[in-house]
Order: C-alpha cells, then structure tokens, then sequence
C-alpha cells in the first residue's frame, strides 16, 4: 500500500506539471493541494530509500515515483545566469528552449541516485515496464549528451514503437523528396552527385564495419526526412516511428567509441561532426551549454593530432571540406573561426561555390538549417583567399 500511495501522490504532481506545461502557466502546481502531493511522494520516497539502504531491493514503483517528482514547470526551469540567450550557428526553425536539458542539469543529483537505484535492481533489462525503462534510457543520455560522453545505459525502446520504427513501409521518402542541391550549376554540368553518394567512399577511410559509417547513413536519412517533411514529401506519416528512430538515433551517436584502430586519421574528426549536427541539428542543445564550442576545440585538435590536413590526397580531400564546413559552420561567433576558414581556402581556392555545395550535399547536410550560415563561411573563405 505505501508503494501504491507513493506512486499516487508522484503521478498527480507529473499530471499537473503537464496541465501547466499545456497552459504555459503556473497554475495547478502554486496550489496548495498539489504541492501537498508532491511532499507526501517525496516522503513515502525517502521511507523507501531508507528500506533500500538497509538492504531492501528497490521496487518499479519507487524508480516510477522518482522520475514523476523529478519533472519541473517551465516557470521552475526559467534560465539564470550563464543561461542566457546565445545565437546559435545553426537555422533551427524548432530550436527548444532548453527545458529538457536544463531540467536534467537542475535535478542531476536525484537523477544519479535513480541511476544508482536502476543498477541495483538489475539495470534497465531487469525492468517489467518497458516504458518506465525507456525514460530513464533517454534521461541518461540526455546527460551523455550534456557531458558529450557515452551513454551508460543501453537503449530500451518500447515493443510497440520498435515494431513501428521496423515497418519499412511507414515514412517512406519520395524520389524527389531526395535533398537536391538548391543551386543553380553551370551549363556544361549535366551530371550531379546524389546526397550521400560520397558517404561509402568515406566509409572506407573511417571502416566499413564499425560503428560509425552505420551511424552516418542512419544520419544521412534523418536529415533527408527532416527535409521532406515540411514539404510534404514523406509517404505513411507516423510520428512515434519518427520519434522511435530518431531517440535510437541519438543514443547511437554518443555510444561511437572514441578510438577505433582500424579507422584511419579521419575516424575521430568524423565521429565529431556526427556529434555536432546532433546537438546542432537534430536535438539542437541550448548554446548556453556551450557543447558546440567543445567540440569545435576538440575537432581542430583532432585534425591537427591525425596529420590529415598535412598530406591531403585525393580520396580525402572532399572528406575533409565537408569535415571543415561543418565544424566552421558551428564555429560561428567562436575564436577558432579563422582557423577552418584558412584552411577551407587552401582547399577550394580554385573551386566554385556550385560545386561545393554539390560536394556536401553528397555527404551528410541539413539545407535548412545550415546553407545560409555555409554561405557566410564561404563569403569569409573568399575574402581570405584572396588576400593571399
């Protein structure tokens, strides 16, 4: 009964949370009553903790209880401090407001002790409820992301939602829906590269079989579908299958190893910007987190570290504009600028505009969200270039 009592009291507190997050108001959760609520979850939560710490197994309905007292209103979340507003590099018509990372950040402490509640019951396999689990998984790499580390936690997807994201015949792109290059290109040029053409070729120097060159076509569609999308161009529209690949996607992003023996000098910068457009693009972060300019420093210095740009050859070249693009394009406002725009002019000193924008877009590339911010490091390649 104490358990069932506690889950009670916790679910009406996430319940109004919800209310107030639909109104954007602080109504329900200034009541009396609710907040009641919310004390006596918290208190049957710490008799339960205290059975756990005497040996007792901790039960679903504790770890339920603690995630449902852990969410916030917004008006409980509103940002202080170094969370003020920051430009952010990428054009996201959807940029969040940082709720969800900032909750995470506020409440890390009772997250880490769920954590710790969640490994002595057996870890997240051990879970009778699926969905119960899948939130966890997702709080943890929430904070793998905030920490730009891998995730502890394996993914657990729910049942239902993976048989969906498995459906083949649901969110089917069009042909034309493909991201064509918006740019007009010269006469002569009748033949143009497909988005992600150049992506096996760029396997090959990563590794084909290791984790990353599946992570990057598994990237190289979620962008492709966030194209189609508002154009109307994605067949059998289901959105928790959407949401299902690309919360999959997420977390198989952060668990890329770090080192890969047989992936060559390009394997880490790589790894990085599938880092970057995934706090940049997919679930852009808040810039007051400042995620974007660490892994801005740590792709120069893996560029430096591997020696790539020292001996360019033909098979990397393209790979490293497009490396150089994308880290430059993050670097916006950021002292590290100048260093991507030196080197993109070395580079393209004698390529057009037409043709690079082809190249990228035979890798990985959001239109959307990044050809205006491209073009204004392209404007600033130009201008240096010719000043050599």
């Amino acid at each position: 009964m104490r358990s069932s009592s506690m889950v009670i009291h916790a679910q009406i507190w996430a319940s109004a949370v919800h209310r107030d997050q639909r109104r954007q108001a602080l109504v329900e959760t200034m009541t009396r009553e609710i907040l009641l609520h919310r004390a006596a979850a918290l208190h049957l939560i710490n008799d339960e903790i205290s059975l756990v710490c005497k040996g007792k197994a901790p039960s679903e309905q504790l770890l339920l209880s603690i995630l449902a007292t852990t969410v916030e209103t917004r008006g409980q979340w509103q940002p202080v401090g170094r969370h003020k507003p920051i430009p952010h590099p990428f054009r996201i018509s959807h940029m969040p407001k940082g709720w969800d990372f900032l909750m995470v950040e506020y409440n890390r402490t009772h997250i880490a002790g769920l954590f710790d509640l969640v490994a002595r019951h057996g870890g997240l396999g051990a879970l009778k409820s699926r969905p119960v689990a899948k939130v966890i998984a997702i709080l943890d790499v929430l904070i793998a992301a905030m920490e730009l580390r891998a995730p502890v936690e394996p993914w657990v997807e729910v049942d239902e939602v993976a048989g969906l994201v498995a459906d083949l015949s649901l969110n089917v792109l069009e042909a034309e829906a493909q991201l064509a290059p918006q740019t007009e290109l010269r006469p002569e040029r009748r033949e143009t590269r497909a988005p992600g053409s150049s992506l096996p070729q760029l396997q090959v120097l990563i590794g084909t079989t290791c984790l990353l060159a599946s992570v990057l076509d598994r990237l190289q569609r979620a962008v492709a579908v966030g194209y189609a999308l508002p154009r109307g161009k994605l067949r059998n529209i289901n959105f928790m299958a959407l949401v299902g690949e690309s919360t999959a996607l997420h977390h198989a992003i952060f668990s890329v190893p770090q080192e890969y023996t047989a992936g060559g000098p390009l394997y880490e910068p790589v790894r990085l910007v599938t880092l970057i457009f995934d706090v940049g693009v997919l679930f852009p972060q808040p810039p007051a987190l400042g995620l974007l300019g660490r892994l801005v420093r740590m792709a120069r210095a893996a560029l430096e570290y591997s020696g790539c740009l020292e001996y360019v050859h033909d098979e990397s070249a393209e790979a490293l504009i497009w490396i150089l693009f994308v880290v430059g394009v993050a670097a916006t406002g950021m002292p590290e600028r100048d260093w991507f725009t030196e080197r993109l002019s070395w580079l393209t000193h004698s390529v057009e505009w037409s043709d690079v924008k082809e190249l990228l877009m035979s890798y990985v590339w959001a239109p959307d969200a990044m050809d205006e911010t491209a073009m204004d490091l392209w404007n600033e390649v130009r201008s240096y270039g010719s000043l050599l």
